[in-house]
């Protein structure tokens, strides 16, 4: 397919004209053949631009689908930014528009029927991320959004999630058998992980604060670990340094997971370096400062289940979550009545996609 307005085109189809034209002994008559002129060929050109453009025009005006009767039009799901050339490609990036598109109608018309709404708490935790007020401004400029725009997305999302948790994840049970079972069926993907049981000091710090800020906070933290420590023996330290994190692995792998601060490199390789009773400097993460105590160390080995249990409890409410999921996929589509029009609809596989439980 000819891309609308390509000079780089019409200059190729104008200079292999004007080739041809050369290469002869002498011009050809009117009416005689022996080759396009070169106005012919911009005919040719303007007339495929024409074809493209109507081609489009009638993708954009076609309805595609309905929701609850109601239509989804072409124009809703033509690709944005580089559209593909090739229309087996096109045609692939159209029907996944057009699942993201029947999901926000089908989440929307069933958040109106149940009349769900965030509560102030709620509001205030979807929020929570959000840029200081100082550097908001600039943040929106970069989005090309409004307040208000920005804040109604933000809340949506929030309230799309408390929709699944409500619809689906508050379905899932895992039962100890389950737990059990699902261990012994596979205990080569649950091996004992490499990691460390930590107590922590923390200060909380924006990734945006000013060197002056952060050497003030780092002071302060300094300060707080010499009352921490000074007087001590190591068996209090290991019960009264800062607050307990448990253990927590710092191997990444098919078989691992960071888990909580030790997903942040810094962290992890101080603490891969520390002996038991040995004390971190103070390290920084994009959330704020960190001085880390080292209890005791796990070493990397073969798995029981109870050093299992945990990842596997989370292993079968991520699978019983997408099948429930699934489940509740379907009966939206049933209640709101999806009446797909896109031709061909191989391949549209639509699905209310979401992150899972924690």
């Amino acid at each position: 397919m000819i891309r609308r307005g390509s000079p780089t085109l019409l200059l190729l189809l104008i200079a292999a004209a004007t080739a041809c034209d050369m290469g002869s002994s002498a011009p050809p008559e009117p009416g005689r053949g022996g080759g396009a002129s070169a106005s012919d060929v911009i005919e040719r050109a303007q007339a495929l631009r024409e074809q493209a453009r109507s081609s489009r025009h009638q993708r954009m005006a076609e309805v595609v689908a309905r929701v609850a009767g109601e239509p989804i039009l072409g124009a809703e799901i033509e690709p944005t930014g580089q559209i593909p050339r090739e229309p087996a490609k096109l045609a692939d990036a159209r029907r996944r528009y057009l699942e993201n598109v029947i999901n926000e109608r089908v989440l929307r018309l069933e958040l109106e029927r149940l009349k769900l709404r965030l509560t102030p708490a709620e509001v205030a935790e979807a929020h929570a991320k959000d840029p200081p007020a100082s550097e908001m401004a600039a943040f929106l400029t970069r989005l090309g959004k409004t307040r208000e725009e920005y804040s109604r997305e933000v809340e949506e999302r929030r309230l799309i999630q408390k929709l699944r948790d409500q619809e689906v994840g508050s379905r899932l049970g895992i039962t100890e058998e389950e737990i059990r079972a699902e261990f012994h069926a596979h205990r080569e993907r649950y091996p004992r992980l490499a990691g460390a049981h930590l107590r922590q000091l923390f200060r909380p710090l924006g990734a945006s604060a000013s060197e002056a800020e952060a050497d003030r906070e780092r002071r302060r933290l300094r300060d707080e670990v010499v009352k921490q420590v000074e007087g001590k023996e190591p068996s209090r330290l290991a019960e009264e340094f800062g607050d307990a994190l448990g253990l927590l692995t710092y191997e990444l792998g098919v078989n691992g997971f960071g888990e909580g601060i030790l997903a942040h490199p810094a962290l992890r390789e101080a603490v891969a370096r520390l002996a038991p009773g040995g004390i971190s400097p103070i390290l920084r993460s994009p959330n704020g400062l960190h001085v880390l105590y080292v209890i005791s160390r796990q070493e990397a080995g073969r798995g029981t289940l109870e050093d299992a249990h945990t990842r596997v409890e989370r292993a079968l409410r991520q699978r019983k979550y997408h099948q429930a999921l699934e489940q509740w996929r379907l009966g939206l589509w049933e209640r709101y009545e999806i009446q797909l029009l896109l031709e061909p609809t191989s391949g549209l596989a639509p699905g209310l996609r979401g992150q899972g439980p924690e």
